[in-house]
């Protein structure tokens, strides 16, 4: 038998750009001490993986190393199988393989069970042991078949696999026009439709998620039809509805209809409850960018009994300029439709909306 190869160098390699790629991080948990060099790989009828995707991967691995690999080299690897005898781990709840960088990606992992052998000094039999300790218990029981006692040898040795979603944000980077319908059935290619988002992670069968991550990818980006040109398409089908926005360092789109100004002013004043007034308020989480509130000016409508809002906006940070922003469009919005109802506006309108904006400087 020739001698078997030696074990890998620990490596570091850049992250394959193209596809979801998966990290490996090795960990020690025990002791690898006595545990057999690499057997020699062409022992195994399946250790040779037989793709048209070349990739370097020892299904022997050894020792501690990090390592990234594209999506098509993680299937063609076999999905980097093993053939030491490793007890699955499961994987984290935290995590997803949607993420955009490794550290927030799914994790799963798998600890190496090592060897059993025999304590016979002159006897060179190895066993393979089971992935579960309940199962090597009983290994133990038994006897070598030159008559001598077994022991395992554990390594303890614990893989991390990481999965993240670098595929999904190359794709749409790649093909920006291509929508979320087109990202599921493929999109289309010279030979006939390209392979479905849906293979990089189960996640992105759904349309509707595979939408917002789409966006969100656009966002991060620098793509040509990322913010402004979604902007202009949303204007575009909703005209009149942005009544004023602002782009750049600080970042502003106010929106509103003409019944919703119409709530604005009122002739009139609601003696039945404390319902008089304009109420304005944050809201963070709205949007998936971290940093953005939705803004919102709303007005008690006594038809359909129920607050309803006056004046929606848009920003990317809570700082001074937003609120000035939002409430001069307020007011501004208020004053002409006054005017062109012939309708007198006075400070008193404005009372309640200007106590509370003095509330969101303090």
């Amino acid at each position: 038998m020739s001698p078997p190869p030696p074990a890998p160098a620990p490596a570091s390699f850049p992250p394959t750009s193209g596809s979801r790629a998966v990290s490996i991080s090795s960990e020690s948990s025990g002791s690898s001490e006595n545990l057999p060099s690499s057997p020699n790989q062409s022992a195994g009828k399946n250790d040779n993986v037989q793709s048209p995707i070349r990739v370097e991967w020892d299904r022997w691995p050894d020792g501690h190393f990090e390592r990234d690999f594209s999506w098509q080299e993680f299937h063609a690897s076999g999905e980097l199988a093993v053939n030491w005898a490793c007890e699955p781990l499961g994987g984290s709840k935290r995590g997803s393989d949607t993420a955009a960088e490794w550290p927030n990606g799914k994790r799963t992992g798998r600890r190496c069970r090592g060897i059993i052998r025999c304590t016979n000094t002159v006897c060179s039999i190895i066993v393979r042991p089971q992935t579960r300790m309940k199962g090597i218990q009983k290994q133990l029981i038994e006897f070598c078949r030159c008559g001598g006692k077994l022991v395992h040898v554990d390594c303890g040795i614990v893989s991390y696999l990481y999965s993240f979603a670098e595929g999904f944000t190359r794709i749409v980077e790649d093909h920006p026009t291509v929508g979320p319908l087109s990202l599921l059935v493929g999109r289309p290619g010279l030979h006939g439709p390209e392979a479905s988002v849906a293979e990089i992670s189960s996640v992105l069968f759904n349309k509707d998620r595979i939408k917002s991550e789409r966006r969100a990818v656009k966002h991060r980006g620098n793509l040509p039809t990322s913010e402004v040109a979604e902007f202009a398409q949303f204007e575009k089908d909703f005209p009149g509805f942005v009544i004023f926005s602002q782009f750049g360092a600080v970042r502003v789109i106010v929106m509103q209809t003409p019944f919703m100004v119409s709530q604005l002013v009122k002739n009139h004043v609601i003696l039945r409850d404390a319902v008089n007034g304009i109420v304005s308020d944050g809201a963070h989480g709205y949007f998936m960018e971290r940093t953005a509130l939705l803004l919102m000016s709303s007005s008690y409508c006594v038809d359909l009994d129920c607050w309803v809002p006056g004046i929606m906006s848009y920003a990317n940070g809570a700082t001074q300029e937003p609120f000035f922003l939002h409430f001069i469009s307020l007011f501004e919005s208020m004053a002409q439709y006054a005017e062109k109802q012939g309708k007198k506006l006075t400070d008193v309108a404005f009372k309640n909306v200007r106590l509370l904006s003095l509330l969101f400087h303090c």
